[in-house]
């Protein structure tokens, strides 16, 4: 029986690092961090986010100095999302921004939206997102929206389109709880290995973290009067990025790893009430 655990668990990690250091790896990126569609327990804190819309000028900054990486291709796949990406003023300048750091012929960028505002968006938005070949990326909620009219508006549109998830049955959505737990007591690298959030990275303010908690952890300790900050270690500076840095990086658990209660919940999706209790696990 002692040698079965050991057996999985060795076949776990070995295909976690696998999963980490050679399947694709995705790039998120927040161009806003409020949102207008009021998720429970949104992973990303928008339902409590004070509104707030990215700079491009902070954006060029960060891509330009990822691109002087040899290490940038690893990131196959870029998602610009939020939040809500469509409630940014300035979202064509964006777009193409990250399109001069990405090129067509190597990388994929999505923009990721719960599409209320598509039918709203002006004709220079959808001939920049065809002609720099986005796609549009819509998560289905169980709410009045004409999905299928969506797809049809961007087929209309000459624009590549998918649907991300679908939110309407019970169990579909997923909801992790924050735990005040000691590090000290709390098995770090079991935790981070069974977290599959730690493929999508997050680039922020000139770093990147690896998952959207411990990323925007400011928007629920500012609601909250909380304090769970972030280490050394959860995150990396994009000055100090190469092959070696990054792979420790990924291979390593991180401090932040000691909030999280893994696995997820799945729930049924539903609006949030702005609860603690929403995203903080009392015992």
């Amino acid at each position: 029986m002692i040698f079965n655990d050991i057996f999985k668990t060795l076949i776990f990690r070995l295909w976690r690092i696998y999963h980490l250091l050679i399947d694709t790896v995705t790039l998120d990126i927040h161009l806003v961090e409020h949102c207008n569609l009021n998720c429970i327990g949104c992973l990303h804190y928008s339902p409590i986010a004070k509104k707030s819309f990215l700079d491009s000028r902070n954006l060029e900054s960060s891509l330009k100095s990822l691109y002087r990486k040899k290490i940038y291709k690893r990131f196959k796949v870029i998602q610009l999302l939020g939040g809500e990406p469509l409630l940014h003023p300035d979202i064509c300048e964006l777009i193409k921004i990250t399109k001069k750091y990405f090129p067509n012929n190597y990388f994929t960028i999505k923009l990721v939206t719960n599409g209320i505002l598509l039918h709203a968006m002006n004709e220079e938005f959808w001939e920049i997102c065809k002609n720099e070949g986005i796609t549009i990326s819509i998560t289905v909620y169980p709410i009045a929206l004409n999905y299928q009219g969506l797809k049809q508006l961007c087929v209309s549109k000459k624009v590549s389109f998918e649907f991300f998830g679908d939110r309407r049955t019970n169990g579909s959505w997923e909801q992790t709880r924050l735990k005040m737990q000691n590090k000290n007591n709390y098995k770090l690298k079991k935790n981070y290995f069974k977290c599959f959030y730690c493929n999508c990275l997050q680039l922020k303010d000139n770093k990147i973290f690896t998952c959207p908690q411990s990323a925007y952890i400011q928007h629920l300790n500012n609601r909250f009067g909380l304090n769970l900050n972030n280490e050394k270690g959860d995150f990396i500076e994009i000055a100090q990025l190469n092959f070696i840095t990054y792979l420790i990086f990924r291979l390593k658990s991180k401090p932040f790893c000691r909030y999280c209660n893994v696995p997820n919940n799945k729930i049924k999706w539903e609006q949030s009430t702005k609860k603690i209790e929403e995203w903080v696990q009392n015992s």
